[in-house]
């Protein structure tokens, strides 16, 4: 699979090294990070190696919607660093940071979400981001 990834990156114009080697340290920094985070430690090595081609890596500056409130979810979010803010009609409800996991009930169960998150760190935050369908 990260071979074919890697492969269509070229066909569209990348350098064939450039792609290899950040492709392939991405995926390798996702692997590291997800196997430390709780609900993700117990998968199996094939299963973490595929999520971690399939998350990629984000930075979203401060004040930027990391999810909407009350819509279908489309997107599997980890916060890698930084802080969010979460409210609800407008609502402070918490501030959440590093290992957090965001939009999976709505992307599984396709109700609307209950919540908004934005960015909150004055530097951003740096997130995983998986979308539906991968």
């Amino acid at each position: 699979m990260l071979r074919e990834i890697e492969n269509c990156f070229i066909r569209h114009g990348f350098a064939e090294e450039d792609v290899r080697v950040r492709f392939r340290a991405e995926t390798e920094e996702n692997y590291q990070f997800l196997s430390a985070i709780d609900s993700f430690e117990h998968l199996p090595p094939l299963v973490m190696q595929q999520a971690s081609i399939a998350f990629r890596q984000h930075h979203l500056e401060y004040g930027a919607v990391v999810i909407e409130e009350n819509v279908v979810g489309t997107h599997f979010i980890v916060v890698l660093e930084g802080v969010v803010e979460v409210t609800s009609k407008g609502r402070k409800l918490s501030e959440l940071g590093h290992g957090t996991v965001l939009g999976e009930i709505s992307l599984l169960s396709g109700i609307p979400t209950t919540a908004a998150v934005t960015v909150l760190s004055r530097e951003g935050v740096r997130i995983l981001r998986m979308r539906k369908g991968v």
